[in-house]
């Protein structure tokens, strides 16, 4: 499956994070390192199996354990509107 950004979501890049702002939702959010990463990989249009691989590469975890964050973070992501299915 993949996910798009919701094109009111501004994300910038920090050092170690990302920050997301929605603009029609006058909402801020901040990702750690494992979200950011996941958040540029789905805003590249990687699907998930793709972003499981890259991360299991990346951050040197199981495929079961980067699974586990990629969805715990889709299903976040998803019910705050900053993504799209």
């Amino acid at each position: 499956m993949t996910w798009r950004p919701h094109p009111d979501v501004v994300g910038r890049r920090t050092d170690r994070a990302v920050v997301l702002v929605h603009v029609s939702a006058n909402q801020i959010f901040e990702l750690n390192e494992t979200g950011a990463r996941i958040w540029e990989l789905i805003s590249q249009g990687r699907s998930s199996t793709e972003v499981v691989q890259a991360l299991t590469q990346e951050f040197e975890v199981s495929e079961v354990r980067a699974h586990e964050e990629l969805t715990a973070l889709v299903q976040a992501l998803t019910a705050a509107g900053l993504l799209e299915p």
